[in-house]
């Protein structure tokens, strides 16, 4: 059976891969996770897990299973991304609320 590999640092996708039992291991994914201009939210977190799975599977040797996956929070339209500083997350979720 092939090796599956999580491409992600995602403390959530690995606990549910370890909730139901999957065996995995992590390979680091480094990837541009800057929005296109004008791209959606749905073709912006698609590109982001192809692309993950895609940094992954050149990483490892040997057949293998690359999960790469992503999510994106989006407010009236804009994907908001990750927050660069503690200044900015605080903006972003008072933005939220």
């Amino acid at each position: 059976m092939n090796t599956l590999y999580l491409a992600s640092g995602s403390p959530r996708r690995r606990e549910l891969l370890t909730q139901i039992g999957v065996p995995f291991s992590v390979v680091s994914a480094p990837i541009d996770e800057t929005p296109l201009a004008d791209e959606s939210a749905p073709a912006y977190v698609e590109r982001l897990a192809r692309a993950k799975a895609a940094a992954g599977l050149a990483c490892v040797t040997g057949p293998a299973v690359v999960l790469g996956a992503d999510t994106a929070v989006v407010l009236d339209g804009r994907i908001l991304g990750k927050p660069e500083n503690r200044e900015h997350a605080l903006a972003m979720l008072a933005d939220l609320s």
